[in-house]
């Protein structure tokens, strides 16, 4: 059994409870050295997986109560780590946590580093290593969809589709080798149009992954929406109503906003961040407005959806010119899907708006909006009218772009591996396409198949290094 370490497992500052956990050679009569029950220290093995009240006591200052506590002693191999564990239930004041953290370090346990009770209960065999990357997305999991995929991942559903591609080329290494090593005894072997298809099929259950895996980002980076427009549109008021408090300072002078406020909200079960931004206007004043309006253009670019407000108490025609210099210099090179124009202010509307026909398809023709798909809302941030149907339609089109589907979240590590499978097996395919025969290049289709293994070995934990390990466990929180 591994060396004993010890770590909170409970966020730092100030809390009804917390938990430090320990693991490894000795923990639990280390901890009942120190806890006593009824005035006696009790054997903890005669409790496994049970909650002990008692009290811990510093041995270094002649029995000095430090809290009263609750202790769960786990017996190897029944234990998250596989090893003999405790956890120690506390009160959460730091005092008292780096008190007991202490007199764990004097009994001879060490400070866990991040990830190391996970990492030890992958070398221990309680799970394999998707599935324990798979508990560092739990952790960081920010929406339920992403949770949902989480937790699925963390069952197994990587590892069985990857299993999968693994047989069948698995199979395929098989019968190659033989041929190699039997190619003069006259023997039957897969034909090469049969060989082919083996290839292809697996590739395209590999492309299949990947592209699964990076519509599965979207619940990790969640999406962008920008609000841009002239000064004094309401846009840091929008920002405010839509986040639920007041994020952005909102003043009747022009031109308040001068950066980038950003805030972060969930919309249909997906976690977006919304941007107000600074108003565009033909003629900046001094630098710091030139360059707040060059952020907001880059923003605006980078955006998945972009609110455009207008202000709908001024003449439509003045209205119109200036948002269509504004989106005119938006990069073309960005991400937008989807473009919302919001006439705000309509509780106090201009008459000649409400003269305007059909302007769903006028205004966008007339911004210059043609290449993305547009929608024109009318909205009082003011008077809240609209704002609960906009923010309804909102998720509806949040929902539409990314429709939730079961998919393998992968590390980048493991999209890296895919990817150089890939061009092994593209290799592969044009030796077999390229020789009529394939026979002589045997040797070089079962080098490379022997490179395709060594990465599925490493993305499914069968082939692990120092380095691979380290990349992986860093980043978890300690205590986990």
């Amino acid at each position: 059994m591994a060396h004993p370490v010890c770590a909170v497992a409970t966020p730092p500052g100030r809390s009804a409870i917390a938990v430090i956990r320990a693991s490894g050679s000795g923990v639990i009569e280390k901890t009942a050295s120190v806890f006593f029950r009824s005035g006696k220290n009790p054997n903890l093995r005669e409790f496994p997986r049970k909650a002990v009240y008692g009290n811990i006591v510093d041995l270094r200052s002649g029995n000095v109560h430090v809290d009263d506590v609750v202790v769960i002693p786990f017996l190897s191999p029944d234990s998250y780590t596989g090893e003999d564990s405790v956890e120690i239930h506390c009160h959460g004041n730091p005092v008292i946590i780096e008190w007991i953290l202490g007199i764990l370090y004097f009994l001879g346990m060490e400070p866990a580093r991040p990830g190391e009770f996970t990492k030890r209960a992958f070398l221990s065999g309680k799970m394999d290593l998707d599935s324990a990357e798979a508990v560092h997305d739990i952790i960081e999991a920010r929406g339920k969809y992403e949770l949902q995929n989480a937790i699925a991942r963390r069952n197994g559903q990587n590892r069985t589709r990857l299993w999968k591609i693994r047989s069948l080329l698995l199979n395929f290494q098989a019968d190659v080798t033989a041929e190699l090593d039997f190619y003069e005894e006259n023997m039957e072997f897969q034909s090469q149009t049969k060989k082919i298809e083996t290839i292809r099929n697996a590739m395209e259950e590999i492309r299949l992954s990947l592209d699964t895996a990076e519509k599965m980002d979207i619940y990790r980076a969640g999406l962008a929406i920008t609000i841009m427009g002239t000064p004094n549109t309401g846009k840091s008021s929008l920002l405010n109503y839509l986040s639920g408090y007041e994020k952005a300072i909102v003043t009747d002078v022009p031109g308040t906003t001068r950066d980038a406020v950003e805030t972060s909200t969930m919309w249909a079960g997906i976690p977006v961040t919304l941007t107000d931004t600074a108003g565009l206007r033909d003629n900046p004043g001094d630098f710091i407005e030139r360059r707040g309006m060059e952020i907001t253009l880059e923003t605006a670019s980078r955006s998945d959806i972009l609110f455009i407000m207008m202000d709908a108490s001024l003449p439509p025609e003045g209205a119109i010119q200036s948002t269509q210099s504004q989106v005119s210099r938006i990069p073309e090179d960005g991400n937008i899907q989807s473009v919302w124009i919001l006439l705000n202010k309509w509780d106090v509307v201009h008459p000649e708006w409400e003269n305007r026909k059909n302007l769903p398809e006028t205004i966008p023709k007339e911004i210059g909006l043609q290449k993305w798909k547009t929608r024109v809302f009318p909205i009082s941030v003011k008077t809240r009218y609209n704002l609960v149907e906009l923010t309804q339609q909102v998720e509806k089109e949040i929902s539409s772009l990314h429709v939730h589907e079961e998919g393998m979240m992968l590390s980048t590590w493991q999209r890296e591996d895919l990817r150089k499978i890939l061009e092994e097996l593209n290799y592969i395919d044009q030796i077999l396409t390229v020789s009529p025969e394939g026979n002589r290049n045997l040797e070089m289709i079962t080098a490379s198949m022997d490179s395709v293994m060594g990465y599925l070995g490493e993305i499914l934990g069968e082939i692990t290094t120092e380095d691979l390990l380290g990349r992986i466990f860093s980043r978890f929180c300690v205590g986990k």
